[in-house]
């Protein structure tokens, strides 16, 4: 029979708020669905958003934030969205969540399911 790695969390603080930690326009509300990549001194972890609706309607944005690896303080937010929204009648004009990110060479691609 396999042993089955377990792990015990911790939890510390309230990381991230788009509301208390972001002046955009476009994240206004939510941090869903995070997606992690692992660098030398911070962690970048990437998460959907959403802006004040719009005639009742809401849309989806994607960003990232920045955290030290050390004392989890905040390094950077994304001044803009990651992924723009797709044009209208397209299956993303309302935004895409969520995501999965992963280092590719040089690059990060992100992949989400369109159904």
């Amino acid at each position: 029979m396999e042993t089955v790695k377990t792990f015990e969390w911790e939890k510390r603080r309230l990381l991230f708020s788009p509301a208390r930690d972001a002046a955009l326009d476009w994240m206004d509300a939510f941090a869903q669905a995070p997606s992690v990549l692992e660098r030398d001194t911070y962690v970048r972890i990437y998460f959907s958003c959403r802006p004040k609706p719009v005639d009742g309607r809401y849309v989806s944005y994607s960003g990232y934030v920045d955290v030290d690896k050390q004392d989890f303080r905040i390094l950077r937010v994304s001044e803009r969205p990651v992924l723009e929204l797709g044009a209208r009648g397209t299956f993303d004009e309302f935004g895409v969540y969520p995501f999965s990110a992963i280092d590719v060479g040089d690059e990060v691609h992100a992949y989400y399911r369109t159904s």
